[in-house]
């Protein structure tokens, strides 16, 4: 989840090996573009607008990863959550006590 957040604020690495090149834009990110826009271009309405959609598409993104990511999670068994702590442990370990 944290790379996939991390994934959209890529600026630094653009910034010092490319500087967005070659070309226009080639290897630019969504973060890279706003920042080149609003600082470089001094359009920070627009700027502002475009980082708007970039917040709307990594919350979906997160939404749709966290639903995938809870489908796969283990659900506890029933039986064991319900008994006392005592009697859950491993059989070698009840003689024990």
């Amino acid at each position: 989840m944290v790379q996939l957040i991390s994934a959209f604020k890529v600026f630094d690495h653009i910034q010092v090996i490319t500087d967005g090149g070659p070309g226009e834009g080639t290897t630019a990110s969504i973060a890279f573009t706003v920042l080149r826009i609003g600082f470089t271009a001094n359009r920070q309405g627009y700027a502002s607008a475009m980082a708007i959609a970039m917040l709307v598409i990594i919350a979906i993104a997160s939404a749709v990863a966290l639903k995938l990511l809870r489908r796969r999670e283990v659900e506890p068994v029933s039986e064991l959550a319900s008994e006392p702590l005592n009697t859950a442990l491993a059989p070698s370990l009840r003689g024990a006590a």
